[in-house]
């Protein structure tokens, strides 16, 4: 395994970049402190820009750990900070869990595939083997990404979220890398 951190990545219509300081008001407004987006996510809506701030201040911390992975995802055309994607590494394997979100006003565009694709692709490319995702089963949208993004249902089951103090179901699904037997 050959952790490389979060590198910028450039796709046709996105540049996925690391996180500055100055994203904390576009990120709180756009979806981290939108109801409609952290409605269907393991964490609380944010309560204010400060706690956006502060989520950006440990990522930015982190970013010196090769195996920190978080980008912010902006629409090249505008230069606009649209969302965010990440993959948490586990332990001292080949295998991680992405996640992202997507403001509202960009929904429905392909952006999160894009920046799926992308990402699976680099994680691949640092020697990731295995690449898994979940979603709340009431957010089917989300599964839909997964599925063009080439991963596979692996099934439906609880999780509990300790920030909701509530348990969800929800489908795993998974990538594996090219020539893996298990693919």
């Amino acid at each position: 395994m050959q952790h490389h951190g979060t590198q910028p990545i450039t796709t046709s219509r996105l540049l996925l970049r690391q996180f500055t300081l100055s994203d904390a008001k576009p990120m709180f407004s756009g979806w981290a402190g939108n109801p409609k987006v952290t409605r269907y996510v393991t964490w609380n809506c944010h309560r204010s820009v400060q706690e956006t701030k502060g989520l950006l201040e440990q990522w930015i911390k982190a970013y010196q750990d090769p195996s920190f992975y978080e980008w912010a995802i902006v629409e090249t055309a505008s230069g606009r900070l649209i969302g965010s994607i990440g993959a948490a590494v586990q332990g001292d394997s080949s295998a991680c869990e992405i996640g992202y979100c997507i403001a509202p006003r960009f929904w429905n565009q392909g952006f999160a595939t894009e920046a799926c694709r992308a990402v699976i692709a680099y994680l691949f490319g640092c020697g990731m083997q295995s690449i898994d995702a979940l979603h709340d089963i009431r957010n089917p949208s989300s599964g839909r990404v997964m599925q063009k993004c080439g991963m596979h249902c692996r099934g439906e089951r609880p999780l509990y979220l300790p920030a909701k103090q509530e348990t969800v179901s929800c489908h795993y699904y998974e990538i594996l890398k090219e020539g893996d037997p298990h693919r």
